[in-house]
This record gives structure tokens, sequence and C-alpha cells, in this order.
């Protein structure tokens, strides 16, 4: 029996499945500009983690791809990027307001642990 498929009426977006056209690579300057689209969590080998969406305002953004490959974002595409340590405060930022973030290296270890990633993180009002 042939598998049947469905389609949603023109308008409508599939529900239960976040697509991003790339991931943050945390290097050195990298810049991630844009709107906040919402978050939402995937579960991990290290537990349950939220992804943040953001739809590029500047290009330029430099991410992994579905591929694993490096590539660049442009206006318009949309990234994703995980929340970690430094990066917290975009829980305060509200869906649709424009964000700033640039990684700008490791900070100092604790003892016992890695370096954190460290970054810049701003918001529109």
């Amino acid at each position: 029996m042939a598998k049947k498929e469905s389609s949603l009426p023109a308008g409508f977006t599939p529900l239960g499945f976040e697509k991003v056209d790339g991931w943050y690579t945390t290097e050195v300057g990298n810049v991630l500009q844009g709107i906040l689209q919402g978050s939402f969590k995937v579960t991990t080998d290290l537990g349950v983690k939220k992804v943040f969406r953001i739809k590029l305002t500047k290009g330029g953004t430099i991410v992994q791809n579905d591929n694993k490959e490096p590539a660049t974002l442009a206006v318009g595409d949309v990234c994703g990027i995980d929340q970690r340590g430094f990066l917290k405060p975009l829980d305060d930022v509200k869906e649709g307001q424009e964000v700033y973030i640039q990684c700008t290296g490791k900070g100092t270890a604790k003892k016992g642990q890695s370096a954190p990633w460290t970054f810049v993180v701003g918001a529109k009002a």
C-alpha cells in the first residue's frame, strides 16, 4: 500500500517541527543579528536544551548546515542558537524583538570545568 501524503492548505505552517537554515557556529567574532522568532526544546545525550530561532536582519552569520558543513546565512534566513550561560538573557527578550549576539571568546574556567564561551548580547527596545 502506498503511503498517503497529506498537505496543509495554503497559509498554514506545520506544527511540531522547527526548521532552521543553520546552527550558529561558536567562534570568536561570529555575529548573529535578527528577529527572535521564539524557541523550542530538543533532547540530546546531555539532556533537554532550549534553542532560539532568529531570523537574520544582517547576513554573514557562520553556521553549520544540515549536512554538518560550514555555511554562511543571508538576510531572511533562520538561525538556531542553543541557550547556554552567557545567552540566558535571551529568555528576557520578547518574540519579534531584534537581538544582537557576538561571540567574544572564552572566559575563565572554574576549577574542574572547561572555560565557558562568552558573548555580547543585546536587544532593540
